[in-house]
């Protein structure tokens, strides 16, 4: 429309670019879009890790910042290129969450772990506490039905596992058919309502018999002492022995 009526530019009589009277409105529909691709996820941000949630309200930075500058210095195109930095946010967040996830299940990968705990290590001003989780009888499972149904069965309980937490915990698949939880918790009494928690959600699973198997998990857990643990080795083979030992036992609650 602005070819006929120049609402928003026009070329005057020298071919120069002249903005119209409606200029400014179609930068604050711009700016809109933005503020609304920043509204959705700050709405959901129960449903998203704080870590992404912060790259998608970066988004909005660069293309604030280029339509400001747009608007008040005349002669200068920035909407374009401040959007094309907006993207690569988006982009290089995406890229870092394909390296740092688990390809069957979507969660964080052992590398991630690792990285995640030698910073938890460093941090003294939070209590937390890890799970190891394994699923029982597994390779029955594999045995009976197959590795496809096995990989089915790993993906079901990484979902009931992370439907027990929140966005912000940490949730890993440690290797096979084992997972790490990492959790920021109040005291000791925390980590054993989270393992009821838990096995009540693997059981109301079973309850609906959604598969020819049941799926149960064996859970070894404990709170992080600094004083106890020199390292994260040490402390992912304390709480992996534990739920060993309640698995062998058939009594799972962390010590």
């Amino acid at each position: 429309l602005t070819l006929f009526t120049g609402w928003f530019f026009y070329f005057n009589i020298h071919n120069e670019y002249v903005r119209g009277p409606y200029f400014f409105h179609t930068q604050l529909i711009c700016l809109g879009f933005y503020l609304y691709s920043v509204y959705l996820p700050v709405k959901n941000r129960n449903l998203i890790s704080r870590r992404y949630l912060m790259a998608m309200i970066k988004f909005l930075i660069p293309a604030i910042v280029g339509i400001s500058l747009q608007m008040m210095f005349y002669g200068l195109s920035l909407i374009f290129s401040s959007t094309s930095i907006s993207i690569l946010i988006i982009y290089l967040s995406i890229q870092n969450r394909d390296l740092e996830r688990d390809y069957l299940t979507g969660l964080y990968n052992r590398m991630e772990l690792d990285k995640f705990l030698s910073r938890k290590f460093k941090d003294s001003s939070k209590l937390w506490g890890a799970l190891m989780i394994d699923i029982d009888d597994f390779k029955n499972i594999n045995d009976n039905y197959g590795h496809i149904t096995g990989d089915r069965a790993i993906i079901k309980a990484s979902e009931i596992i992370k439907n027990c937490f929140h966005a912000d915990d940490f949730i890993s698949r440690f290797g096979g058919d084992e997972f790490v939880v990492i959790v920021d918790i109040k005291d000791e009494e925390d980590l054993y309502k989270i393992t009821e928690r838990l096995q009540g959600k693997f059981d109301n699973y079973n309850r609906r018999k959604e598969s020819p198997y049941e799926l149960s998990v064996s859970i070894g857990g404990s709170l992080y002492d600094r004083d106890k643990f020199k390292n994260s080795d040490e402390f992912i083979h304390f709480i992996d022995s534990i739920m060993y030992k309640n698995k062998r036992k058939n009594q799972i609650s962390p010590v």
